[in-house]
C-alpha cells in the first residue's frame, strides 16, 4: 500500500481514506482502534491500529503496532503488523511471554 490515511473497515480491514474521515476516527478510537490492552507483570501492553503507515511507503504498510509501557528496561518496546490478526496474535504472544518472565526487546 501507499503511505496516507487509513481507517478499519467494520471486518477490521484497513483502507485508505481522506483527512477528514481518518480525524474523525479518533473520535471513537477505544470501540474502532484498540486491539487490545492488558497489564501483566507490571506491563501495560496495548496493541493499536495506527491510521498511517509506519512503513513509509516502503513494502507492505504496517498499520498496527503493540507497544509496552513500564518503568524498566522494556519501556516503549514496539513491534508493528500489517494486519489486525497479525496484530491480535502479536499482543497474545506479547501477553503470553511476559507471563512466562521472558524480556521483550523488539524495536
Amino acid at each position: 500500500m501507499i503511505n496516507g490515511w487509513f481507517v478499519l473497515n467494520e471486518d477490521k480491514t484497513p483502507r485508505l481514506c481522506d483527512f477528514e474521515e481518518y480525524y474523525a476516527m479518533w473520535r471513537d478510537f477505544d470501540n474502532r482502534c484498540v486491539v487490545g490492552r492488558t497489564d501483566v507483570a507490571g506491563v501495560h501492553v496495548s496493541t493499536v491500529f495506527l491510521g498511517s503507515d509506519h512503513n513509509w511507503g516502503e513494502g507492505e504498510s504496517l498499520l498496527f503496532e503493540t507497544m509496552l509501557f513500564c518503568d524498566g528496561p522494556m519501556d516503549n518496546a514496539m513491534d508493528r503488523y500489517h494486519t489486525w490478526a497479525e496484530a491480535a496474535r502479536g499482543h497474545e504472544a506479547a501477553v503470553r511471554a511476559l507471563r512466562d518472565g521472558k524480556t521483550l526487546e523488539w524495536f
